[in-house]
């Protein structure tokens, strides 16, 4: 299980947290404050969608008929989670370069939690429709990956160079994994190689 990665990061990025301060001695503290806390505010609005992510993916990956409202229930605050973390960064508006690296660290590791989520659904393609479940889950997928690429949009903006451009890249990589499980529910035949297919699922790094 690759979660405990997703909560090295976060322990790491807050560890990073006080150099923000360290790192402009002349800036009053009152000036400090607000960009430290914004920063552990974003922070946490990834993580707690991250978490929501692996929930979602641990619900799919052990799925059974009788836990189907499960994962709606999962899906809902997996899509309601990044709501709640875009509407946080715009609020926020741009970084500094300390807390861009803290911020860009986590979305390493939340690129593998998504990831794993995404092959769950598409492992688990015959099951789910069998329990009538196929369409809720194309819905649930585009909404998904429509919103997952929102908020990667908003990070590049926010963020500094290349730490905003890097997290948009790894988006691409998670996008490539919605658009292959959308089109096979979709029961789409994408044509891709065997090698094409082993980037889509295979790479984690």
């Amino acid at each position: 299980m690759r979660f405990p990665i997703l909560t090295l990061a976060l322990l790491s990025a807050f560890l990073t947290l006080p150099s923000i301060t360290l790192a402009h001695p002349a800036l009053s503290t009152e000036h400090l404050q607000p960009r430290g806390q914004s920063t552990l505010t974003f922070l946490s609005s990834i993580f707690n969608n991250g978490m929501r992510i692996f929930r979602l993916d641990k619900t799919v990956r052990y799925f059974t008929p009788e836990r189907l409202d499960d994962v709606k229930t999962r899906s809902s605050e997996a899509l309601q989670s990044l709501d709640e973390a875009i509407a946080t960064g715009k609020s926020i508006g741009h970084f500094d370069p300390a807390s861009s690296h803290a911020i860009a660290a986590l979305c390493i590791p939340l690129k593998v939690v998504y990831g794993n989520m995404i092959k769950s659904i598409h492992d688990k393609r015959e099951e789910l429709t069998a329990a009538k479940y196929k369409d809720e889950m194309i819905k649930t997928l585009e909404a998904l990956r429509v919103k997952s690429r929102e908020l990667a949009e908003l990070v590049k903006k926010i963020l500094t160079e290349p730490d905003g451009s890097y997290c948009l890249y790894l988006e691409d990589f998670v996008d490539k994994r919605y658009a292959k499980t959308i089109d096979e529910y979709k029961g789409i035949i994408s044509g891709d190689s065997d090698d094409v297919e082993g980037d889509i699922w295979n790479v984690e790094d």
